[in-house]
């Protein structure tokens, strides 16, 4: 979308401010945070001598572009949340936003030296790049400030959640490879570079054989489809004991309801979902191995233990009485 904005104003050509507009609205409606590169737009308009009137269409299409994405995440989503009790919903206030990252320094601190490049010698690479623009490059300087600028303003939305997720870095990609593309041609030997990249290479997959290994360690969720469809009608509602990820209901395929382990305990919940049809409970054995919810079991392997909802176990139920 960006490189549309570019070609329109070098050009000025309306398949290309379409194109812009359209690309970079269906990236911001995808993932907020695809919405730092907007910072590009002033930058493209203020510092190159294009016409005024291209100056002002790309503007108007920005403004346009932003504004329904930020009605769709900090309006409707509201109303998601409000209305239907979704909890995938991750905007904070600034000031909540930073008290939470200040309570998880290193995880989120690892995003940024680790979980980006999975390498650190390509972490290493960028920091002395962005050391370098910093010192050397003025206009660059600009660019790479502005769009870190952004990027901390989207973490300080997201507060504690960005320390969990590795994707939350996928907006920071670009500065690191901009960083590390600019050290590498200003100061290493070009018969050197390939050796260098080469070697970021070999590290990042080392450090991700895990994921590259079959099966994945992760691959059990798979078979919850089939756990799911013989125990109960696909029209039928679940619950997942789970953090505010719902990866595990998508396998499941079923609508339904993610609990904290506590709220397993909460008599006052768990009428609530008796009452709206909730029909199974699915616990995760591997995250939590010690949680016994207080129903019939009606089935267990090595990854996964499901209860009826529908009545308490005849234990807890005398115990209850």
């Amino acid at each position: 979308g960006i490189y549309m904005a570019y070609l329109y104003s070098m050009r000025g050509k309306w398949v290309h401010l379409l194109l812009f507009f359209l690309l970079c609205t269906f990236g911001g409606l995808s993932k907020l945070p695809a919405c730092f590169v907007f910072i590009l737009i002033p930058l493209l308009v203020f510092t190159q001598k294009i016409e005024v009137q291209r100056t002002i269409l790309l503007s108007v299409f920005a403004a346009i572009a932003s504004l329904m994405i930020l009605y769709w995440y900090f309006v409707w989503n509201p109303h998601l949340v409000s209305t239907y009790g979704s909890n995938i919903m991750f905007v904070k206030s600034f000031s909540e936003g930073l008290d939470e990252l200040a309570k998880t320094p290193l995880p989120w601190l690892e995003k940024f030296y680790f979980a980006c490049t999975q390498s650190y010698l390509a972490t290493g690479l960028s920091t002395a790049g962005l050391i370098m623009i910093l010192v050397r490059e003025k206009r660059t300087r600009i660019i790479v400030l502005s769009l870190l600028f952004m990027l901390c303003i989207f973490m300080l939305k997201v507060g504690g959640v960005f320390a969990v997720h590795n994707y939350y870095m996928i907006p920071f990609a670009p500065v690191f490879a901009l960083c590390s593309g600019y050290f590498l041609h200003k100061y290493i030997s070009p018969k050197y570079i390939l050796i260098l990249l080469l070697m970021v290479v070999g590290e990042s997959m080392i450090h991700q054989i895990g994921d590259l290994s079959y099966p994945h360690k992760r691959s059990y969720k798979l078979k919850l489809e089939t756990i799911a469809d013989s125990l109960s009608n696909r029209d039928n509602t679940v619950a997942f004991v789970s953090d505010d990820n719902p990866l595990e209901m998508y396998f499941s395929h079923r609508k339904g309801w993610l609990l904290w382990p506590e709220e397993t305990m909460n008599s006052k919940k768990i009428n609530e979902l008796q009452q709206k049809g909730c029909a199974l409970l699915f616990v995760n054995r591997i995250n939590y191995p010690k949680l016994k919810p207080a129903f019939n079991e009606v089935y267990r392997d090595d990854h996964y233990l499901v209860y009826d909802m529908k009545e308490m176990s005849d234990r807890d139920r005398n115990l209850s009485e």
